[in-house]
């Protein structure tokens, strides 16, 4: 089971026979500050999360409709009135005619003018987000990686280890300084110490914001209490 200091927030491995031994009252390794591990205590040891964020896109479906007249029969007329009803009902058709073609050419440009609009929308969408995605550094704690390192009792400060160590960005963009998780194991792999780092804390001069570039490497120093001679392994992990 893992449990994790309220002050410094370092994360150490215990059993339940230990926890309820002392009253779930425990004494930092790191701070030296005496904190109930009830409060964080877990069967699992905490991990990095991610949000993904979905886009959707919609597809306007565009119709229109055709009217059809409809024609009536007249009744019979003298040759005269024949003539003048032929005339008059000739140039209403023409009249309907024009009408129809100056509807359908308003529809025409009305569509092409929708489709237009839809066009620009999506074309701005789409440009917002690539300006996003330029804009936000992209995170691939994968792509980081440990060139060297050494392992060595510090040399001012007793019961401590210094790890000096050289972390390289293999990504093809530059990104933000990783949290490290350093852990310390026996030869039988059991977990002795386990802390994770900030940026903040093992850097010299770390700055918010501070990004490491594409092929960059960047020198790096982290403290931890020494555990004794049980511990053999030395393990990282970036996050």
């Amino acid at each position: 089971m893992f449990t994790q200091c309220e002050k410094c927030k370092a994360i150490f491995r215990v059993n339940l026979k230990e926890v309820t031994a002392a009253k779930g009252m425990l004494r930092c390794g790191e701070c030296y500050t005496v904190f109930n591990a009830t409060k964080t205590l877990s069967t699992s040891m905490p991990e990095a999360f991610q949000e993904i964020v979905d886009l959707s896109k919609a597809n306007p479906d565009l119709s229109f409709s055709r009217t059809r007249q409809e024609t009536s029969k007249e009744p019979l007329l003298n040759k005269s009135e024949q003539q003048n009803a032929n005339h008059t009902q000739k140039k209403s058709t023409n009249q309907n005619f024009y009408i129809k073609q100056a509807k359908t050419s308003i529809n025409k440009y009305l569509i092409f003018a929708v489709l237009l609009l839809i066009t620009l929308f999506a074309f701005q969408v789409f440009y917002n987000l690539k300006l996003k995605e330029s804009e936000e550094p992209r995170h691939e704690p994968e792509k980081m990686q440990m060139v060297t390192y050494n392992v060595f009792a510090h040399p001012k400060e007793t019961g401590v280890l210094l790890i000096s160590a050289t972390i390289e960005n293999k990504a093809k963009n530059a990104q933000p300084y990783p949290i490290i998780e350093v852990t310390l194991s026996d030869s039988k792999q059991k977990v002795i110490a386990l802390r994770r780092f900030r940026p903040i804390e093992y850097l010299t001069q770390y700055k918010k914001q501070m990004m490491l570039a594409s092929g960059q490497q960047s020198n790096i120093s982290l403290k931890i209490s020494d555990p004794g001679s049980k511990a053999t392994r030395f393990q990282y992990k970036f996050y």
